[in-house]
């Protein structure tokens, strides 16, 4: 496991609710290949991505032919586990009675990239995958095809909210892509809504406070944030022996960047509340992986920076607007300017890691991660810390 380079992409029902997350791997050293692509590695895998996890969703994981023909005698299922297989193959009703064997295991089948010569497994799948960016049929035509059948429809590679909008249309019951990375509607104005507009002044305050003692006023003058901050600050996750009642003592206590991580993820939060809850997730981990990035190349002085930067790389979309103009009243630190604005600068290369990392753009990722100076096992840990992380602190606030 040490030479696999692992990431999670979220697959959507209808209403942008994670229905399931494809875990998307990577052999770092093609000599160990056929070591991981066994059932035991397979469920290693799933026991690294389900760490800190509190959530159900749906694994899917692809898997070749040659495993189901050799890890069926070992094969033991997993809650909610699909097995994702490809398409393309002739009719062989082998294949077919192979399948059925891993379902009456209790595994899910989903058929990927299917081609119309799959017709003969359309009746063992449970899920068929289509490519929207590379199927060069007629797409509603096809859709109408498959219903025929008991099965559910995911479509892949959504990339923009009109190609969520028309899969939904045509009926399909579920979405994998990053739609939801776009804003809905872009506006042009200088106008935020009252609520939000109060949360980027405060964020700005943050931003802005040399001395925990500086944000004191604002946050004692919010009940809802007070709050929260009261029962971070008295969380198992700090571990205080005695418990603080009070903002000021809570202020001093925590210190002036764990205040501004902490506000900012709850200032986020509450900017998604009209957003899929995986924006947030999203945003969580690239701040967290930026922050141990910066941590891990002996840069601990900026790991704060960079945590806003992984943050507020996806503003833009919690408003539906430019992030130019979301961020324009605010004071950020150099930093953060240049990983948003300035291309090729150091921090934009680390935040265009994560992005690949996101997609996972393995070429893209070898790439930045030798100009980072930084191994694939580095980074898979590193990534793998930050989703636990994130999950974890989704869980924490949404307790709140």
């Amino acid at each position: 496991m040490k030479s696999v380079l692992f990431v999670r992409q979220p697959i959507f029902d209808a209403e942008q609710r994670v229905y399931a997350y494809e875990l998307v791997y990577h052999v770092a050293r093609e000599h160990d290949e056929d070591r991981l692509i066994t059932m035991e590695g397979l469920q290693e895998l799933l026991r690294h991505f389900s760490a800190g996890r509190s959530s159900s969703e749906n694994v899917f994981i692809n898997v070749s032919w040659p495993f189901l023909h050799n890890e069926l005698r070992n094969a033991t299922c997993p809650d909610l586990f699909s097995l994702e297989v490809q398409g393309g193959l002739s009719q062989d009703n082998n294949e077919a009675g192979l399948l059925r064997q891993w379902k009456q295991k209790g595994f899910i089948i989903a058929l990927d990239d299917f081609a119309e010569v799959d017709t003969s497994l359309l009746a063992v799948v449970d899920v068929v995958k289509i490519d929207i960016m590379t199927y060069d049929g007629d797409l509603e035509e096809l859709v109408r095809m498959l219903r025929k059948y008991d099965v559910k429809l995911l479509a892949v590679e959504v990339e923009t909210y009109g190609q969520f909008e028309l899969c939904k249309r045509l009926g399909f019951d579920f979405f994998q892509g990053y739609f939801f990375h776009q804003p809905s509607l872009l506006v042009d104005n200088e106008a935020i809504e009252g609520n939000k507009g109060r949360l980027l002044q405060l964020m700005n305050q943050v931003m802005k406070a040399e001395l925990p003692t500086d944000l004191e006023r604002d946050i004692s003058h919010d009940l809802s944030l007070s709050y929260k901050l009261l029962c971070y600050i008295n969380s198992a996750s700090i571990g205080l022996r005695r418990k603080v009642d009070s903002i000021a003592h809570a202020l001093t206590l925590l210190g002036l960047d764990n205040i501004r991580t902490f506000i900012t993820r709850l200032l986020m939060m509450e900017l998604s509340d009209q957003k899929p809850e995986e924006l947030l997730a999203c945003a969580f981990v690239r701040g967290r992986f930026l922050e141990l990035l910066a941590i891990g190349s002996k840069e601990e002085q900026h790991a704060n920076d960079y945590f806003v930067l992984g943050m507020f790389s996806l503003l833009d979309v919690m408003l539906d607007m430019p992030l130019e103009r979301a961020l324009a009243p605010a004071s950020l630190p150099v930093l953060v300017k240049d990983g948003l604005f300035r291309e090729n600068s150091v921090p934009a290369m680390r935040l265009e890691l994560i992005r690949a990392l996101e997609k996972a753009d393995w070429s893209t990722i070898s790439a930045l991660a030798e100009a980072s100076t930084l191994k694939g096992v580095e980074i898979a840990s590193l990534y793998r810390k930050a989703a636990e992380w994130a999950d974890e602190q989704i869980s924490f606030l949404n307790s709140l």
